[in-house]
């Protein structure tokens, strides 16, 4: 256990680094597309939008669900990757209930796409399961909240950034 809390504390301390390293940084770079799936998961998308703009990253908050506009979904997800040419971009997908939308955009896109579900007390263990459990060749990550997403954005960025090289 104590070899945990040291490995812990080192992690934290390496994203501490990280963090004031980018919000130091002049050079701002890397695009967030959160697409929810309804406009009743606004509020959660706001929490992940000013936590990505902490660290410089802009983001675009759409709404578009994969099951009742699947055409229009598909529209917005070609124009969020023509707008990924010259910068590290990456998809959050936001969807309560069944989450479809991660899966149908992992499966229709080369960005990765990682869900960020808005869980309820009443729901989270059903609602879970659509965002862990998808078809075979479907990639997405899922966190269950805004926090752990940003690690995983900033890890994503940073590596895409050394490819562009923007560091």
């Amino acid at each position: 256990m104590q070899n945990l809390k040291k490995n812990f504390k080192w992690v934290a301390e390496q994203v501490e680094e990280i963090e004031s390293s980018i919000a130091a940084s002049e050079y701002r770079s890397g695009r967030v597309s959160v697409i929810m799936g309804s406009p009743s998961d606004l509020d959660h998308c706001k929490q992940i939008k000013a936590a990505c703009e902490k660290y410089g990253a802009s983001c675009d908050l759409h709404v578009s669900s994969a099951h009742k506009s699947t055409a229009d979904t598909m529209k917005l997800l070609a124009k969020i990757e023509g707008s990924a040419v010259d910068e590290p971009a990456v998809i959050v997908a936001v969807a309560g209930r069944n989450n479809g939308l991660g899966p149908v955009l992992s499966g229709n896109t080369i960005l990765p796409v990682i869900n960020c579900l808005p869980v309820s007390a009443q729901w989270a263990t059903s609602d879970i399961w659509s965002s862990l459990r998808f078809p075979s060749g479907l990639g997405c990550s899922t966190v269950l909240s805004p926090e752990p997403l940003l690690l995983r954005l900033l890890k994503y960025c940073l590596s895409t950034m050394l490819s562009f090289g923007a560091c």
